[in-house]
């Protein structure tokens, strides 16, 4: 019996901590109110909810990372990226992805858009299906 109640924990921790709404791959295509502009490479994110992971582009570079997710709060963990270099422009996207991936507090989803959150609920990128 202690072992069945154990797995019914374990199991409604693991759904309560996956949002699959939020899983799958991501086009930015605003950071801030800016439009993106054209860049090396699409920036893109991926995220696996139930694996609690993400992976993407930020226009120049690749990177993976482990996320924080509890209801619709969500951080990213400093994780793994690539390290080429691009035109100013494109730099310049990166740095602001990489700068919503430290701020980022939640999310809210409307249809095919994403939007990634601050503390203060303002916009910090803004993606699609």
């Amino acid at each position: 019996m202690k072992k069945s109640a154990f797995i019914a924990a374990v199991m409604l921790c693991l759904a309560s901590c996956s949002n699959s709404s939020l899983d799958g791959t991501w086009t930015v295509s605003k950071l801030g109110n800016d439009d993106v502009p054209e860049t090396l490479n699409i920036p893109q994110l991926s995220i696996d909810s139930s694996k609690g992971t993400y992976s993407g582009c930020t226009g120049v570079n690749r990177l993976n990372g482990e996320i924080e997710l509890k209801g619709n709060t969500l951080h990213f963990k400093e994780g793994a990226m690539t390290r080429m270099s691009a035109d100013t422009e494109s730099m310049m996207v990166e740095v602001a992805y990489l700068v919503t991936l430290e701020y980022c507090h939640s999310f809210e989803i409307e249809g095919d858009t994403l939007k990634l959150l601050d503390k203060d609920k303002k916009v910090l990128m803004q993606l699609s299906r």
